[in-house]
């Protein structure tokens, strides 16, 4: 496997290249390096690299595979983490204009590198994590690999774009309103946001503490398996067949009007080769759930939590802050208890709306965003996270994978939803549909 091929290689392939000792560790590093070196310039993705210990731990994974002393099947993994996540001796900036060298490693990196995954770098992300462009007004945009001129979305574009560069095989990102499934959808990958809670948030700057969850972008759903298989509990009896029939449902207060026509054409034909695998016996209703109303009240409680948290640094940091920021902050912090209280049941309400409907059915399936890439230069929509928000307010797991759609189109990302607590059995399932959508 020469570099070109480590670039486009999935984490699947690399595994048992490594596995085999057809590759180590060494090589995979001196491939991603010299990616980075090539292409991170025009996009944007890392901000750290640390190349120096990289290489260090790419040296001691080569040295316990050859000692037959591995770590795991992930031993000598490069991967890139979200700049909001801590790596111990290298900075954290949380996408603001200012850093702290981290002293210790974030939670769910140590569990990473107890199986020998490497971390190679900090990618770029939106200001605080409070937008869905990956347009950082302190380092820089980021640009869709896909499509120069493009968002990769956010907040965890940098994540996304990473991985869809070659730079990686795999990124973490973290998802408040849909920031990891979002930019996978934009990028042409799988994202994942895990049940709330599943994945510890210790030594991670979280935007929304009741939303907030750690995800891995990746190629494939069997990537996203492979890396998750060190992160979740195991649960054997969540494992997917097709032995029983699958109760599933679309969303039926989703207006198909307010999708854009690639979105809409390609949503529409995963439904029809749904039907044609396993036909829909319900339909899903969530009459408690409004998207962009839910969407709303959810931002104004996010940037009322994040005002709080930042005061300090607002009053004497005040420059590592945008101005557009410190609107959004104000204005969260000016909400009267009487708003924070309504915004409050009504993203309550649309969680327990979904968490209701999945007490009769398997999975829920829509598009994960209504659009798929757009221009920097056009105007954000506002409604790029009303379909994945809904996870994050009920706890679910909730994964999002490419639909296929024609030459020349942007990518379009399908949204995967199960009950709390049911990640292993929803990465399966999300592996068997990607399978049939590609048939």
């Amino acid at each position: 496997m020469n570099q070109d091929d480590i670039h486009q290689a999935s984490l699947r392939e690399l595994v048992i290249q490594l596995e085999n000792h057809s590759l180590c560790a060494e090589d995979l590093i001196s491939a991603y390096l010299s990616q980075i070196d090539l292409h991170n310039k025009k996009i944007n993705a890392v901000i750290h690299v640390d190349k120096t210990g990289a290489t260090r731990a790419a040296f001691d994974s080569d040295q316990r595979r050859g000692k037959k002393q591995s770590f795991g099947a992930l031993d000598g993994i490069p991967i890139v983490v979200k700049d909001n996540i801590d790596i111990a001796g290298l900075p954290t900036t949380n996408g603001l204009g200012q850093s702290m060298v981290a002293e210790r490693d974030a939670h769910v990196v140590t569990q990473l590198k107890a199986h020998g995954v490497i971390i190679l770098g900090k990618a770029n992300m939106d200001e605080g994590a409070l937008s869905a462009l990956s347009d950082n007004p302190h380092h820089g945009r980021v640009q869709n690999p896909l499509a120069d001129g493009f968002t990769p979305g956010g907040s965890s574009g940098g994540s996304a774009a990473a991985v869809a560069s070659g730079f990686c095989a795999a990124a973490l990102g973290t998802d408040t309103l849909g920031s990891v499934r979002l930019p996978a959808a934009y990028c042409g990958l799988v994202g994942l946001k895990p049940s709330l809670s599943t994945i510890s948030n210790l030594g991670i700057r979280v935007l929304g503490q009741s939303l907030d969850c750690t995800g891995p972008i990746t190629r494939t759903v069997a990537d996203c398996k492979i890396l998750m298989q060190c992160l979740l509990p195991s649960t054997p009896t969540q494992t997917a067949s097709l032995a029983n029939p699958l109760l599933w449902s679309h969303l039926s207060e989703i207006d198909e009007a307010l999708l854009t026509p690639a979105v809409a054409s390609a949503y529409q034909q995963a439904l029809k080769q749904m039907q044609q695998w396993q036909p829909m016996r319900h339909v899903a209703e969530l009459p408690d759930w409004n998207p962009s109303a839910a969407r709303r009240a959810a931002l104004l409680l996010i940037e009322h939590e994040a005002a709080e948290r930042w005061m300090f640094d607002l009053s004497h940091h005040r420059q590592a802050f945008s101005e557009p920021l410190i609107k959004m902050l104000e204005f969260g912090r000016n909400a009267s208890t009487d708003q924070l209280d309504k915004a409050r049941v009504v993203v309550a309400k649309a969680g327990q709306a979904l968490r209701n409907a999945l007490t009769r059915i398997d999975l829920i399936v829509a598009p994960t965003t209504p659009q798929n890439a757009f221009r920097f230069d056009e105007p954000p929509p506002a409604n790029q996270a009303d379909f994945t928000a809904l996870a994050n307010f009920a706890g679910c797991p909730s994964i999002s994978i490419p639909c296929p759609v024609p030459p020349g189109v942007l990518p379009v990302g399908l949204q995967l939803i199960s009950r709390p607590g049911t990640d292993n059995w929803l990465i399966d399932i999300a592996g068997i549909i990607e399978h049939q959508l590609t048939k």
